[in-house]
């Protein structure tokens, strides 16, 4: 029988070796059940980025009720497996993409677009570091 994970608190992010600021890093929540949930966030100039589960559930929450058909409730279903993984160039331009094709039938942060716009300034310089995921 399967058990049901806890929901992280907060989800953390640390990006090595030391990173300019402005990486863009898709934390994805894998589900045992239907698509996983994805969120992107930006590292600060120490290379760390961290997110609260209150702002995640709200967020995921928007999505689910937006493509019923392709998640379930992340409070019920989520695995317990978190992987984060710095996006490339073309990653960040399909971000992009996407934000212009759904902004105003689902919410973004106010400042989304230009953190997109400036991660994708770093260009290709992104490649050596990695990331590592806490929750």
């Amino acid at each position: 029988m399967s058990t049901t994970q806890t929901f992280p608190k907060c989800v953390s992010i640390r990006v090595t070796p030391s990173s300019p600021p402005g990486i863009a890093v898709r934390l994805q929540f894998h589900m045992k059940r239907k698509n996983c949930f994805n969120y992107i966030v930006f590292a600060d100039s120490n290379g760390a980025a961290e997110v609260k589960s209150d702002k995640l559930l709200a967020v995921f929450d928007e999505e689910r009720s937006a493509f019923l058909m392709d998640y379930e409730n992340p409070r019920e279903v989520f695995s317990g497996k978190i992987t984060a993984k710095i996006l490339s160039v073309k990653e960040l331009e399909s971000a992009l993409a996407a934000y212009e094709v759904f902004r105003g039938k689902v919410s973004f942060p106010s400042d989304y677009a230009e953190h997109l716009k400036a991660a994708l300034g770093l260009g290709d310089r992104i490649g050596s570091h990695k990331v590592e995921v806490y929750a």
